[in-house]
């Protein structure tokens, strides 16, 4: 994958520790992070269809500035041809997981 990357890092012990302990029962995590990363691709195309974070709260809108100049879909967030969405993709190895697009981000010119 290239282009934008979202990192989110769980600074929870616990989740840390149920991890650990979970790798170190498992050699390969690919099934179970396969399973995450298709509930968390599935949950990252809702809200970019909702337009909000994670946390629910809506994206910060566009500047009047650029909604006026923007060709189309003017009261979108991160549309404009509709392609961005539909490159969301996941990435998994036996030990780590990616959420992401799948494109370069000047792909489209």
């Amino acid at each position: 994958m290239t282009g934008v990357t979202l990192k989110i890092n769980f600074e929870s012990e616990a989740l840390s520790q149920a991890l650990a302990k979970l790798q170190r029962q498992a050699e390969n995590l690919r099934p179970a992070l396969t399973a995450i990363g298709e509930v968390l691709l599935e949950a990252t195309e809702d809200r970019f269809t909702q337009q909000v974070d994670p946390a629910g709260r809506p994206w910060v809108p566009l500047s009047p500035r650029y909604k006026k100049r923007k060709r189309r879909h003017q009261d979108l967030i991160l549309v404009l041809d509709g392609y961005l969405k539909g490159t969301l993709a996941k990435r998994v190895s036996a030990s780590r997981l990616e959420i992401g697009s799948k494109v370069s981000p000047h792909a489209r010119g």
